[in-house]
């Protein structure tokens, strides 16, 4: 690899590759064999730009990232640079080999920090990925989603346009989601439906027991229809108040009443919700 003149020293760009002089490229940065970075670009310090990757116009890297072998960020219908940026990605971000982050149209899609967009997967035009989306190999996040922080969509998923998905859910593997899925909550199936709490996801985060069990009671009275939606509510502004968890849980839900009929009841293999004091 050798130094370029055009920025700081500290840059290696190997001699097959192509930057345009008008990229603006960080401390620290390396960018690999044959790959293309194109006039407008921005990637920032200590980010690592595989072989024959591809950055396209208008799109914007932020520090320590990770842009993979044969990974391609922008280009095709791509926000000229003239008219804002076409991909935002945030910090620590690591998008793997052969992934595709399509440029936003009439917005930029964005990807918030410490994403992990694994190999193979597609990232449509406006996409909207929150910080710490898992997105697993070979998935495929229509134009216009939104993902949520922490969630995790599982291999192979496709998540079609129009689909919401909420803070810390968890999408199962070769799951078809054509529209929302609450925070905290587990979706499995073609199509997906509902099958409890992500409770595996919530002991990871380190959500305190006592916020898992009135998260388990909360999921039961809004989602199981034991109750009328408004005697729910009711029962729960009684019982948890000032849980921020429950009501962004209940936000969701009434700006979705739909997924109330999208949940399967506990079978044995199933999680129903239920959180004990473990």
């Amino acid at each position: 690899m050798r130094d370029s003149t055009r920025w700081p020293p500290s840059v290696r760009i190997h001699p097959t590759a192509r930057v345009h002089p008008e990229a603006a490229v960080g401390e620290e940065v390396t960018i690999g064999p044959f790959a293309l970075v194109a006039a407008g670009a921005v990637i920032g310090a200590g980010t690592r730009v595989g072989a024959r990757a591809r950055i396209g116009p208008g799109v914007e890297v932020g520090e320590a990232c990770l842009v993979d072998t044969g990974a391609t960020l922008g280009w095709g219908d791509a926000v000229s640079g003239d008219r804002g940026p076409a991909v935002i990605v945030g910090r620590n971000v690591k998008v793997r080999e052969y992934a595709v982050i399509q440029a936003g149209r009439d917005e930029p899609t964005r990807v918030g920090s410490g994403c992990y967009v694994m190999s193979r997967t597609f990232v449509g035009a406006g996409a909207w990925l929150g910080d710490g989306v898992v997105v697993t190999h070979g998935s495929v996040v229509e134009p216009g989603v939104r993902v949520g922080p922490h969630a995790v969509v599982g291999g192979f998923g496709l998540l079609s346009a129009g689909a919401e998905i909420g803070r810390r859910a968890m999408i199962g593997g070769l799951s078809v989601v054509a529209g929302a899925v609450p925070p905290f909550t587990l979706a499995h199936g073609a199509p997906a439906s509902l099958r409890g709490l992500n409770l595996v996801g919530l002991r990871r985060a380190a959500v305190p027991p006592g916020t898992r069990q009135a998260l388990s009671r909360a999921y039961r009275l809004l989602l199981r229809g034991d109750f009328p939606p408004e005697q729910a509510e009711a029962l729960i502004g009684k019982e948890m108040r000032a849980m921020p968890e429950v009501e962004e849980l209940a936000a969701f839900i009434r700006r979705h009443p739909e997924v109330r009929r999208n949940v399967v009841r506990a079978s044995p293999e199933e999680t129903d919700g239920e959180e004990t004091s473990r």
